[in-house]
């Protein structure tokens, strides 16, 4: 459980067919390559790793097992899978229908459950299910969608309303916006955005250097991808637009500090000064939904999407793991 205060400081507060347009660390492990001015430059043809899922989302890789560890949301099951063997477990099941995850660094992996409107931790030893973040100023959070830690060990995580509809018994909105927070280390809860109920705080992510965090609003139309300035304590300041796209979701990160987006058209790729290096575009037109990067370099970049498959393409960048507490 998590205590919470009243405290609003808005200052703290992945053959893929490829378009290219010049329109317009949370992090255990970091490969060296040789770095392409272009991320997506000598990348490989895309290939399938897990089917007949449902609708996948909330990929992390585990540097410890070399596995990927995605859920299928309305499957209610997170699975594993090991690149080395091919081999895919069931890790939890019924998974109350968990939709972002976050390894901690201490056993324990974190699942923005829509069932049960929280974040919860697993202990990957034991399968223990523990409540880790519930509410906000006393009242049960909407729907915790995704969250990446900062080195200080502030959790940030958005709460759109996507599971309260059709994932938990429990309908009734406690707060009346969705929401942009951060659990500190304490276990306080604070709110850094709010956001109006027509629109949809998403993925979240921060930069290499943790000198900018990008914030995903999505939305039936065409919404922004957000920036901030990030301080030393975790603080933000100077919101910004960054980018912009329809149905932006999840998001993730290489070592050069280029971005890449999960939306409705595939994976989305900016330079960190918003320039658009290209998309990747899955087989079918499926809609990506998340993203890491994952494999021995961290050079392979695993794709979950609204579809059956979760996929898989090796860039001849690295990308960065996550940062665990």
């Amino acid at each position: 459980m998590t205590t919470n205060r009243n405290r609003r400081r808005f200052v703290l507060g992945t053959s893929a067919l490829l378009s290219t347009s010049l329109i317009c660390p949370r992090f255990v492990g970091m490969a060296q390559a040789a770095t392409p001015t272009n991320p997506l430059d000598g990348m490989s043809a895309i290939r399938v790793i897990s089917q007949d899922k449902i609708s996948t989302e909330g990929p992390v890789w585990d540097a410890i097992n070399q596995r990927l560890i995605f859920t299928d949301i309305p499957g209610d099951t997170i699975y594993t899978y090991t690149p080395k063997t091919g081999e895919e477990t069931i890790l939890r099941s019924p998974s109350d229908m968990a939709n972002g995850l976050l390894l901690d660094g201490k056993g324990g992996l974190l699942g923005a459950d829509q069932r049960t409107r929280m974040i919860s931790r697993m202990d990957l030893e034991t399968g223990e299910v523990e409540p880790f973040v519930t509410e906000y100023d006393g009242k049960k959070l909407n729907s915790p969608n995704d969250m990446f830690y900062h080195s200080s060990g502030i959790l940030y995580f958005t709460d759109p309303p996507f599971g309260m509809d059709r994932a938990s018994a429990d309908k009734t909105r406690y707060i009346d916006f969705n929401g942009f927070y951060a659990r500190h280390p304490d276990g306080t809860v604070e709110l850094l955005k709010k956001v109006a109920t027509d629109l949809n705080p998403n993925g979240v992510i921060l930069s290499p250097d943790e000198k900018t965090l990008y914030l995903c609003i999505s939305s039936d139309g065409v919404s922004p991808i957000l920036a901030f300035d990030v301080a030393p304590d975790g603080s933000l300041s100077n919101e910004r637009e960054f980018a912009t796209g329809h149905h932006n979701d999840g998001l993730s990160v290489d070592v050069d500090g280029n971005v890449y987006v999960g939306n409705d058209t595939g994976v989305f790729v900016y330079a960190p000064d918003g320039t658009h290096h290209g998309t990747i575009t899955l087989p079918g037109g499926e809609v990506a939904t998340n993203m890491i990067f994952g494999g021995a370099d961290l050079q392979t970049l695993f794709i979950t999407c609204r579809g059956t498959n979760v996929y898989a393409v090796d860039l001849a960048i690295a990308g960065l793991a996550a940062r665990q507490f």
